[in-house]
């Protein structure tokens, strides 16, 4: 049993410019404690709870508003859960 996998990559939607002039899109990935994920009861809460404090913490860094965020989920994750490739923080997914 694998320990962690890739979940996927939260990314911005549109290019941005960064505190150093540079213009370019924000890209995290983002890992999945498996056994975590296993034990829950609630595995869409869990995994929507830990994407939102991803968006949240990457919003206060970048300043990117949550709107231009969204999160492609990994193949692997996919093809195990049969879930959704991918999630915008617009509102539209949830």
């Amino acid at each position: 049993m694998e320990d962690a996998m890739l979940l996927g990559q939260l990314r911005t939607k549109l290019m941005v410019k960064d505190s150093n002039g540079d213009v370019g899109f924000y890209e995290l990935n983002v890992d999945l404690d498996v056994p975590a994920f296993e034990q829950q009861r609630d595995a869409r809460g869990f995994i929507i709870s830990m994407l939102a404090r991803s968006v949240v913490e990457q919003i206060f860094l970048t300043g990117v508003p949550a709107e231009q965020w969204y999160f492609e989920f990994s193949d692997e994750f996919v093809q195990k859960t049969g879930w959704v490739k991918r999630l915008d923080f617009d509102g539209s997914s949830l």
